[in-house]
């Protein structure tokens, strides 16, 4: 026996097509139907974004500088620190940086004197040694940077951050963040030995 199709069957099938798709987004066949192409665009334009958030993130994680900030108090100690067991003969190579050109210092004290320096690895003359790159000098660098530093109306504009020898104090890394009238500043210390007389 044939069932014949009426107008009011048909209609209550599309009806019910219509509300199967929008409550599943799937087809009469089962099967999903593809996400509008203004979906996918906004979907991928998120992805995108969301991933150069986080290399963002991870860059900032790895280069951010974690050396302690200078205080006068820790300077004082180093100094101090120097002070009960600063030897009189040593041997010390600096690699300055920073908005000023970079150098390679490597110097030889002796009895507390510069008796030979070097500059990227040309030897100056007797006349032409200077004691800049000794530690005491470098000590002296610092507290002017501390005492440039108090003397600013707004104090966070010069940061300066350091680490110091355990044992001996000297300075082994300095960073003086640039102002408006003084450039950055940066040295390490890449190797320091004691001489013995």
């Amino acid at each position: 026996m044939i069932r014949r199709t009426t107008e009011s069957d048909q209609a209550a099938d599309a009806a019910g097509d219509n509300v199967y798709a929008t409550a599943s987004e799937e087809s009469p066949t089962g099967q999903k139907r593809p996400m509008p192409r203004s979906q996918r665009i906004l979907l991928r334009m998120f992805s995108a974004i969301m991933g150069v958030a986080a290399g963002v993130v991870i860059i900032v994680l790895i280069n951010r500088d974690t050396t302690p900030v200078v205080t006068q108090a820790i300077l004082d100690e180093a100094m101090q620190r120097w002070a009960d067991a600063a030897p009189a003969n040593y041997d010390m190579e600096v690699e300055t940086t920073g908005t000023r050109r970079q150098h390679t210092y490597q110097l030889q004290v002796r009895n507390g004197q510069v008796t030979a320096l070097s500059i990227d690895g040309n030897a100056l003359r007797k006349d032409r040694l200077t004691d800049t790159w000794t530690v005491p000098r470098q000590f002296e660098y610092i507290q002017n940077d501390l005492d440039a530093m108090a003397r600013l109306l707004d104090p966070r504009e010069m940061r300066l951050v350091a680490n110091f020898d355990a044992k001996l104090g000297f300075p082994l890394r300095y960073r003086s963040k640039a102002t408006k009238t003084r450039p950055e500043t940066s040295w390490i210390v890449v190797r320091f030995e004691i001489v013995k007389p």
